[in-house]
């Protein structure tokens, strides 16, 4: 119930937004979404069993670990770091999801008013479809992906350094950023529909072939990921929807785009490399989630760094069609898929928590006594 109130309430607000002043319209909309979701991501609590508990302790240990050992920390020292600042500032681990679940959501919010077109579609799907849910349980790869949106700036802009000191911070996280880093490069190469078929080739051979991938990522990047362990096998099958609508849309944008029929704005090196960054980062999305389906789960959670992009590329292919009579159709059936999957996920018990317990309702947990 309590998800559901937070899915009808971001309707309400982009319906109480419209009535206020325009320039007052998307500031009021996603900084009331920020306090709203980030709240409800850093008051949540879960049971012993959960990846939530893992992070838990793991700051209560904080506490007792000297700086030097907290600095050599193996598993992402930087988060080791905050996890240690938390316990000594607050001496209570709920703060650690508190400030993450801020952060993390606060980064989104702010890619969506940069970047979107269509603020409302974007929190929509980013809480009923994409992002939200799955942070709440990877939350150290949460923090990662909310620190890569940081560099989205200065890779448009063609600053390298800048970008190269934001995902080295992101890889000092976790490990698994630097597949991020070569949307860099691929910014600078001109995505179009003869670039689509030769990745939809390059799709299906890795698909057939993807024994090969599929221990590299075990190997250097999920090593916890072995054989018979938990996220070995396909993940939900209904992913598959989310790679079909994304890739849908991505041709939608594509060939309106080429046709001259849709244009953001005059296509500078700006937009050029913009529209670049985020086929390029759609597509990888839509191959993780396939070998999710095919092979094993842990790719979903590979995916994690491409999801913003998948958003704005299915919002860009319903922008495109803005001069034709299909545009509400386009963006009335996103809306109803996106209440749909979330009606789907929710009723099914697949959102994290389930159900959703605020940490107040466990006066037994543990404190840092200082």
């Amino acid at each position: 119930m309590t998800y559901t109130i937070v899915l009808i309430a971001i309707i309400l607000l982009a319906l109480i937004s419209r009535g206020l002043a325009e320039r007052w319209r998307v500031p009021f909309f996603l900084f009331s979404c920020f306090l709203i979701l980030g709240l409800l991501s850093g008051f949540r609590y879960q049971g012993v069993t959960s990846d939530f508990q893992v992070n838990y302790r793991r700051v209560l240990q904080a506490y007792s670990m000297s700086w030097q050992e907290t600095i050599h920390y193996s598993a992402g020292f930087v988060h080791q770091i905050f996890r240690k600042l938390v316990a000594v500032i607050f001496h209570d681990p709920q703060w650690y999801f508190v400030l993450s679940s801020l952060f993390m959501v606060g980064m989104f919010m702010r890619c969506a008013k940069r970047f979107s077109p269509d603020v409302f579609l974007f929190v929509l799907l980013y809480y009923a479809v994409f992002s939200f849910f799955v942070a709440n349980n990877v939350t150290r790869q949460g923090i990662a992906v909310a620190v890569s949106l940081m560099a989205w700036d200065s890779l448009l802009e063609k600053r390298p350094i800048k970008c190269a000191i934001i995902m080295a911070f992101a890889v000092f996280i976790h490990v698994s950023a630097v597949f991020f880093v070569p949307l860099y490069f691929l910014s600078h190469v001109k995505f179009n529909r003869n670039t689509l078929y030769g990745y939809i080739l390059l799709g299906v051979a890795v698909v057939v072939f993807r024994s090969p991938v599929v221990r590299f990522f075990q190997r250097f990047i999920y090593s916890d990921y072995t054989e018979g362990s938990f996220g070995t096998t396909g993940s939900n099958p209904l992913h598959i929807a989310l790679a079909a609508l994304t890739l849908f849309m991505m041709i939608l944008y594509i060939f309106r785009e080429e046709n001259n029929s849709y244009r953001m704005e005059e296509p500078d090196e700006y937009m050029i490399r913009y529209k670049n960054f985020i086929l390029h980062g759609s597509f990888m999305f839509i191959m993780c989630y396939v070998l999710s389906v095919v092979h094993m789960a842990m790719f979903t959670r590979l995916a994690m760094y491409f999801k913003p992009c998948a958003i704005l590329c299915i919002i860009h292919g319903i922008e495109s069609e803005r001069r034709t009579r299909n545009y509400h159709v386009y963006r009335i059936g996103v809306i109803l898929f996106a209440i749909a999957w979330f009606a789907l996920m929710n009723y099914s018990g697949k959102l994290i928590p389930t159900p959703y317990t605020p940490f107040w309702e466990f006066p037994e947990r543990l404190l840092i006594l200082p």
